[in-house]
């Protein structure tokens, strides 16, 4: 069974990082992880985060 984690964001990139190693250090392998930027200033920010972990698992979204 796949587990889909969710992780709102809004102005909190100092934070990102932390969060997604802590679900890439998790036992269960079967996860996917949406990150859905609610509209933050710095949206670059958050995808240069993201595709430095470079896992095909973590996605991103953003809404206006």
């Amino acid at each position: 069974m796949k587990v889909s984690v969710i992780v709102p964001i809004y102005n909190r990139v100092h934070l990102l990082s932390n969060c997604i190693r802590s679900i890439i250090n998790q036992t269960y392998e079967d996860w996917e992880m949406i990150v859905v930027d609610d509209g933050s200033d710095n949206g670059q920010a958050i995808k240069m985060i993201i595709r430095g972990f470079d896992d095909p698992k973590i996605k991103y979204m953003r809404l206006d």
